[in-house]
């Protein structure tokens, strides 16, 4: 290939491909010096234990047990069949790390640092689903 200034597309493509297999070729070489570092140092310590690399997510659930957050749910869904103000202020009343561990329990998509009106606005979206579908089967 030449160097020009203006290379077309089908050269600029090749020089992209040209680079990721390089990394390729790094990224194995690489993976295979580790896994040889692994094998021998279980062969000198074989008690020494190699911490597998986990992320960890920062989870509210933690705080809370699926059973709790359940009967939470529930008696929120309850309140707002019944009176949507009184969910509304159990809702305000509650602290965030609740709130998000409400809004994950029920499966709702939520950004890093939702803000609490935020995490009620998503549980009241999840409340009206569960009152649609259950008056929709006629419970």
């Amino acid at each position: 290939m030449d160097n020009n200034i203006f290379a077309t597309t089908e050269q600029e493509t090749q020089r992209a491909a040209n680079e990721l297999s390089e990394i390729k070729v790094q990224i194995r070489a690489l993976v295979g010096k580790l896994n040889q570092i692994e094998r021998r140092l279980k062969a000198i310590a074989p008690l020494i234990e190699i911490k597998k690399v986990t992320k960890t997510k920062q989870d509210s659930k933690q705080f809370f047990s699926d059973e709790q957050l359940k009967v939470k749910f529930e008696d929120l869904s309850q309140a707002y069949k019944t009176d949507v103000s009184s969910a509304l202020t159990q809702l305000q009343s509650s602290d965030g790390v609740e709130l998000l561990a409400i809004a994950n329990y029920v499966g709702c998509t939520v950004s890093k640092k939702p803000s609490h009106n935020k995490l009620i606005e998503l549980i009241v979206g999840r409340l009206k689903e569960s009152k649609l579908l259950n008056d929709g089967f006629g419970t």
